[in-house]
């Protein structure tokens, strides 16, 4: 009998990089999803969260441990949740994860599901909002009233909607002042629009996840790359 209120509280001077505020506001789509064969007799159990965040990430601590603790509390400690070590699954994996019954909770970004999930990668147009919480509220009312029936989510339980901050464009080598400048330069990306739009811009776009992205800076493999400001100091590429 508590198992909607379950669903309720389950739904909601830089370094020497040179750095321009142009995709500022092409937000990154996230999901959080559970198996849609999920038992109501297991909700008297633990939930095994995953999420391919490390443990002091912003999102980690401020979203995912304050969500387990309000399902406990609502759930009078009938659910409660853990976290493993280390993801059981890389970022572009999350959703088999969760299908596969590996994890109860992931989140997936959007665009490693793109032959999957399209209306919602609406919120990803830059420039439409003046925030990231602006754009998440937008997004899930958008979701409830004209895309939820599309059941472009079929096979889980949708439980939230985010975008975070747009991806700032940095150069590690050369300052990028003009769009011509970004002629042949291999750019880290995620997949999905910022791929689109450096490969539209003349760039070479080099996919990865945030995880992912450290390596290709610190071995010098790609000459810039797109992400939020806030990423670039949790995943310690600022020195480069």
């Amino acid at each position: 009998m508590h198992q909607h209120k379950v669903e309720r509280h389950l739904g909601a001077s830089i370094s020497p990089l040179r750095r321009k505020h142009w995709l500022a506001k092409s937000g990154v789509l996230l999901v959080v999803i559970i198996p849609l064969a999920f038992s109501s007799s297991l909700f008297a159990t633990e939930l095994l969260i995953n999420t391919f965040w490390p443990p002091a990430h912003l999102m980690r601590q401020e979203v995912f441990n304050r969500w387990i603790s309000d399902v406990a509390r609502v759930t009078e400690g009938r659910v409660t949740g853990r976290f493993p070590t280390s993801t059981l699954a890389p970022p572009s994996r999350q959703w088999h994860m969760v299908t596969s019954g590996i994890a109860d909770v992931g989140i997936v970004f959007n665009g490693f599901e793109r032959n999957r999930l399209h209306l919602s990668t609406v919120a990803e147009l830059p420039f439409g909002t003046p925030s990231a919480e602006a754009a998440s509220v937008a997004l899930w009312r958008t979701y409830k009233r004209y895309f939820e029936k599309a059941e472009e989510y079929s096979g889980v339980k949708l439980l939230g909607l985010m975008t975070h901050s747009g991806g700032d464009l940095y150069s590690l080598r050369t300052a990028i002042q003009h769009v011509s400048d970004l002629g042949g330069l291999k750019i880290r990306t995620t997949d999905g629009s910022s791929s689109d739009a450096i490969e539209t811009l003349g760039g070479v776009a080099v996919p990865s996840s945030g995880i992912g992205a450290y390596q290709l800076v610190s071995r010098g493999i790609v000459d810039g790359l797109i992400m939020p400001t806030g990423d670039m100091r949790t995943f310690n590429m600022l020195q480069y």
